[in-house]
């Protein structure tokens, strides 16, 4: 693991000295959590690690927390370097960019009170926690116990505050109960003992229909709506990004899952501007009041 942080860390550096004249704006990982879960407990992701299901080989109690632990390490030694040899002349910025999923609870019981509160622990705090206070949220370090790695002194100090902004990809909320019946198969999901009892499924749908986008209005409209509040109330705010301007290949769904706001006809490649193109065209010329 030592060979990997290395190996990582002089490949940001290389970045940094090579781009940092022109590169204002760095994230040393996108989406980790996706790495060391999907990759190392369910085996959905590469290298597709688990203890169940189809997987050939992994350990679905320890190695998502082990990948976390090292990425989280690797991500501080970025930081690290960007800030003592190149934050000072290149005046950048650097952080990490997150999934976000939220949880709220089911019931107003405080069993499923204190569920939301730990998957949102186990899947926002896995990350944000320890760079913000350099430590484990208290809910994983009491359900995981000895399998969930520690940090050293001078880690903490490393990992602490390794961010000067973070970037939030925000995709849905769930509702979720408590769930404390003992567990088939230890593992990071089951490790939050709470149920999710609510999903989206978008599919997939026609030409026409894709086009015909008001669902996706009303979401960006919306979502922009509640943002332009929480930066009225104080919240700081860099910039909103779309996701994504084009429909195009997403990892093991490839190319069944449309979410651009521009049609893109796999077979020629033909693009086609969906409403909501037209409605983001609209938000972003007119006139401020």
């Amino acid at each position: 693991m030592e060979r990997a942080r290395k190996d990582y860390t002089d490949f940001a550096d290389f970045c940094f000295k090579t781009f940092g004249d022109r590169v204002k704006h760095w994230f040393t990982f996108n989406e980790p959590r996706n790495t060391a879960g999907l990759g190392y407990d369910t085996g959905f992701f590469p290298p597709t690690r688990c203890s169940y299901g189809n997987c050939t080989a992994g350990n679905s109690a320890t190695e998502p927390y082990i990948v976390t632990h090292n990425i989280l390490l690797s991500h501080a030694n970025a930081v690290q370097i960007y800030r003592h040899k190149y934050q000072g002349t290149q005046k950048g910025r650097i952080g990490i960019i997150l999934d976000f999923n939220w949880y709220e609870a089911l019931t107003n019981s405080m069993a499923d009170e204190l569920a939301s509160q730990r998957a949102r622990d186990f899947y926002v705090g896995w990350y944000l926690h320890p760079i913000t206070y350099g430590k484990y949220p208290a809910t994983m370090q009491e359900n995981v116990k000895n399998r969930l790695p520690k940090f050293t002194e001078q880690e903490v100090k490393m990992v602490k505050g390794s961010m000067d902004f973070l970037g939030i990809n925000q995709y849905t909320a769930y509702y979720v109960r408590d769930d404390q019946k003992p567990p088939k198969v230890i593992s990071y999901q089951n490790d939050w003992k709470a149920e999710i009892v609510c999903m989206d499924d978008a599919g997939n749908v026609t030409f026409p229909k894709a086009l015909h986008d008001t669902l996706r209005i009303n979401y960006y409209k919306g979502y922009l709506k509640n943002l332009k509040r929480a930066i009225h109330e104080g919240a700081k705010v860099t910039g909103y990004f779309a996701w994504s301007l084009l429909d195009n290949f997403e990892w093991r769904s490839g190319y069944t899952s449309r979410f651009g706001i521009i049609y893109v006809d796999f077979k020629d490649l033909t693009r086609y501007p969906k409403m909501s193109a037209y409605w983001f065209r609209t938000l972003l010329t007119r006139k401020k009041p």
